[in-house]
């Protein structure tokens, strides 16, 4: 979170009042020093403390310590950051289960890697979930509605689904947006009048995430 917003309403619920500056994705997923074109919305306290500043930590770690970053030198100096954070006491315990998930990596062709990753659990999905129905509002003004559902929220680690729903609707996409100094970059397909949308995202050019937000079904 950053500095307090002129009066503005929340991106996430549309409350008008005690609106700050939300960081999409987590600054804290990007290398110091923050960017001029990193991305915020507004965001309200009610929503801040919703989704959760535990979440975007270890939706970072996630990101960072899986095998698709493991070589870029932008990705190490957040790494290097999480090993200061798991050596911290109130850090240790986290560590340990963190290390413990982790499982092989196996390709789409079903083979094992000698990799390892962390399993795509639910706090990973409520980040990537956060970070759609934000940049929901960024194109469209207006949050997710009540009467829709953000679903599919995902890591797509080899980017198989992104490249299969891009094949299908990539024409209607308005372009790619690029920010945080180039290591962030999202396309947003929306149809406006029914307000559904699909929303895919990069990270460091190497790891993906999609979500799609769709009308509930009665």
């Amino acid at each position: 979170m950053a500095k307090r917003r002129e009066v503005s309403a929340c991106a996430f619920c549309g409350a008008p009042d005690g609106v700050t500056d939300d960081h999409l994705p987590p600054r804290g997923c990007f290398p110091a020093p923050v960017p001029a074109d990193r991305i915020t919305v507004p965001c309200c306290e009610r929503c801040r403390l919703e989704w959760g500043s535990k979440d975007d930590e270890h939706f970072r770690n996630v990101l960072h310590c899986a095998e698709w970053l493991e070589n870029d030198p932008r990705s190490q100096a957040v790494r290097d950051v999480i090993g200061r954070s798991f050596q911290r006491p109130e850090g240790a315990r986290y560590a340990e289960g963190f290390v413990a998930a982790m499982e092989d990596v196996f390709t789409p062709d079903g083979n094992a890697e000698e990799k390892v990753a962390v399993p795509l659990d639910d706090r990973v999905s409520r980040v990537v979930e956060r970070i759609a129905r934000g940049i929901y509002w960024r194109e469209l003004r207006r949050p997710v509605p009540r009467t829709h559902i953000v679903e599919r929220a995902q890591l797509d680690q080899y980017r198989k689904n992104v490249e299969k729903v891009l094949g299908r609707i990539g024409q209607y996409a308005r372009g790619v947006v690029r920010a945080w100094n180039g290591q962030f970059q999202y396309v947003f397909i929306a149809e406006p009048t029914v307000g559904e949308a699909f929303f895919t995202c990069c990270f460091f050019g190497r790891a993906w995430a999609l979500a799609f937000i769709r009308r509930r079904r009665t």
